[in-house]
């Protein structure tokens, strides 16, 4: 077998931070005004927001917590979440790629939102470049017509050799219980491994992938031995090691005790290998790719 390499973006130490990158106030399309958007959140054990109006970056007035506020705003003709921006954001027809690059300007990072919602595949998301991921779940797509998971269209792009991130996020619009009976807040959010709760930790960290997306479970270690990739995660009744094409393997708790670990061997044919893990609710969190190269193999 050949000798494996294969990165890991949770090597490093750190603490873990939850957040949420995509939330509305009445500044845009949102119902409830920004201090309740930020106080919720607060309220419910968040350790950093980042409100992201349409075209504009919202300031909270008044708000006392300690979480940390993150400026952000959807932006472009085809919606891109930028978070970490600071200045004027005045190109609303600007495509993926100038919205990305609008957003490093600014000084923050940029991820597509929401794709199957929007009806983005894999080669229309391919033309650009610039961005560090995509929304993998949206909550509020999933809540408005069960077009929030876009894991195929990811996958489509990892197995091109794309190198990008998945999100979850609630993208809520209002907060706390909704009339339809299901919540648009609270519903998804990212964990991110940073050795500090500031910005600059947190964004840097995002920006390399120490972090996982849930839905509730928690993804405690992804630790790599040799060719052997091991997850150690909440109780969850599936363990999914997704791969490119064909590949890979689920593990099922079936009558047993719940599942907490499981570990898959991979091979240099797999290029990429990312984690899901899915408890007895149907809820998931997901890992980023880890990409795996044959020892002298050039990376693209």
């Amino acid at each position: 077998m050949q000798d494996i390499r294969i990165s890991n973006p949770y090597a490093g130490g750190g603490k873990w931070w939850k957040g949420n990158l995509h939330t509305h106030t009445t500044n845009s399309d949102g119902r409830d005004g920004p201090l309740e958007v930020a106080e919720w959140y607060a309220e419910h054990g968040y350790d950093f927001l980042a409100i992201t109006d349409h075209h504009r970056v919202t300031l909270v007035e008044g708000f006392g917590s300690e979480m940390l506020l993150i400026p952000g705003a959807e932006i472009g003709e085809v919606d891109v979440v930028a978070v970490g921006v600071r200045g004027e954001l005045v190109d609303e027809r600007a495509d993926i790629g100038e919205s990305a690059a609008l957003a490093e300007s600014l000084g923050g990072l940029a991820f597509i939102a929401h794709p199957y919602w929007t009806g983005l595949g894999a080669a229309d998301i391919a033309r650009h470049s610039g961005f560090i991921g995509m929304e993998i779940f949206n909550n509020v797509c999933q809540y408005l017509n069960g077009k929030g998971l876009a894991t195929c269209i990811w996958d489509e792009l990892l197995g091109q050799g794309r190198r990008l991130w998945g999100l979850a996020n609630d993208d809520a619009h209002s907060v706390g219980e909704s009339r339809f009976g299901r919540p648009q807040s609270g519903r998804a959010w990212v964990l991110v491994n940073a050795p500090k709760k500031d910005e600059g930790a947190i964004l840097q960290a995002v920006r390399h992938g120490a972090f996982y997306a849930t839905q509730g479970p928690t993804i405690e270690a992804v630790q790599c031995e040799g060719a052997v990739v091991q997850v150690r995660c909440s109780p969850v009744r599936e363990v999914r090691f997704v791969a490119r094409a064909t590949r890979g393997r689920t593990y099922y708790a079936g009558k047993g005790p719940l599942l907490e670990s499981a570990e898959y061997e991979v091979e240099a044919a797999d290029s990429y290998v990312r984690i899901e893990c899915v408890d007895e609710q149907g809820n998931t969190a997901w890992s980023q790719p880890l990409w795996i190269e044959a020892e002298g193999q050039a990376s693209e």
